[in-house]
């Protein structure tokens, strides 16, 4: 087993629900924050998954005990640590605030699995998400200003990669604005790379003639055995099915790939991108532990691949935050 660090015992981190504007909506967010510290900080919003911000899909449930705001557990690790190393974070609710009528709320918290027209799209409307929360935190007076960064699981993943592109994703025009390049940089954990956003329309023109690239640093964490990694998994048979081909729209190493060797995204240009692909890690491999932040010594290899990965991932996710906002 490997060790873990939830709390750090001089720091008291405040959890609470705030409102954040995009448009007309108020959109549910959880901020989180060590009150002890005075000076400003970096800052980090977060991207929740397809399955919602709210534990057990209950928006706006608070522990009985703390009066907390309950979010996903992983949402819950990543604020904590984050606010213990000296940082603001922010997690925003992509789904409550636009939940149509007929939809129960239990129903409306799980759009995982949901084709591009049923739900909140992570490539149109999430990125504005992001963008909105990024712009409530930096007219705070306690913000580092220039010093926010993002991060996504899965769905938000997605929604954090497209948000980082240097171009608009429908078309090949670079953001030359400050403004339209509003973070610092990114981490993305399993998330798909495919960006369908219409019937036939594939967000940076798809996969295999794709013009993603980031305009600032992207850390990207996945497992071999993910099939928003590599589209030839079959989950239910833990195998690969190589024939016929993958369905190569989900593969994220073409995506980087063509970011680095068509467009140049490299530490020169200020815009590297990291794949980090740890064998044998299944999606969302950081779900079945979440009992707190993990420290090292990590498993090593030949132990469960999925905590390896977790553990592996998280301390050199951190780092790589460390190195860009502090």
């Amino acid at each position: 087993m490997f060790a873990l660090a939830h709390q750090m015992a001089s720091a008291e981190v405040i959890v609470q629900e705030v409102r954040i504007p995009r448009d007309s909506l108020k959109l549910p967010g959880v901020i989180l924050y060590d009150d002890s510290i005075t000076a400003q900080r970096p800052a980090v919003v977060m991207l929740h998954g397809c399955s919602g911000m709210w534990r057990n899909g209950i928006p706006h449930e608070a522990d009985s005990v703390t009066q907390q705001p309950r979010v996903e557990q992983y949402l819950d690790k990543w604020g904590r640590r984050l606010a213990e190393a000296g940082y603001i974070a922010v997690a925003v609710d992509s789904y409550t605030a636009r939940k149509p009528p007929d939809q129960t709320e239990r129903t409306w918290q799980n759009q995982c699995g949901w084709e591009y027209d049923q739900g909140v799209s992570e490539n149109t409307v999430r990125p504005g998400d992001a963008e909105a929360a990024r712009a409530w935190l930096a007219a705070r007076s306690d913000i580092k200003p220039g010093k926010i960064g993002l991060m996504g699981w899965s769905q938000g993943a997605t929604a954090a990669m497209v948000a980082m592109g240097a171009t608009p994703i429908d078309s090949k025009t670079l953001r030359t604005e400050a403004s339209t390049k509003p973070f610092k940089g990114a981490v993305a954990f399993y998330s798909g790379c495919g960006f369908k956003y219409g019937k036939n329309t594939w967000a940076f023109n798809g996969t295999s003639y794709s013009y993603w690239r980031p305009y600032a640093p992207v850390r990207i964490n996945h497992g071999s055995h993910d099939k928003l990694y590599d589209a030839a998994y079959v989950k239910e048979t833990d195998t690969f099915d190589l024939n016929p081909l993958p369905d190569i729209r989900y593969h994220c190493g073409m995506r980087v790939d063509r970011a680095k060797t068509v467009y140049g995204a490299g530490k020169a240009n200020g815009n590297e991108v990291t794949l980090a692909v740890m064998p044998d890690a299944h999606h969302g491999f950081d779900y079945p532990h979440q009992t707190g932040f993990p420290a090292e010594p990590c498993p090593e290899p030949g132990h469960p691949a999925d905590a390896r990965a977790e553990c592996v991932y998280d301390l050199e996710s951190l780092s790589f935050l460390d190195a860009l906002l502090k």
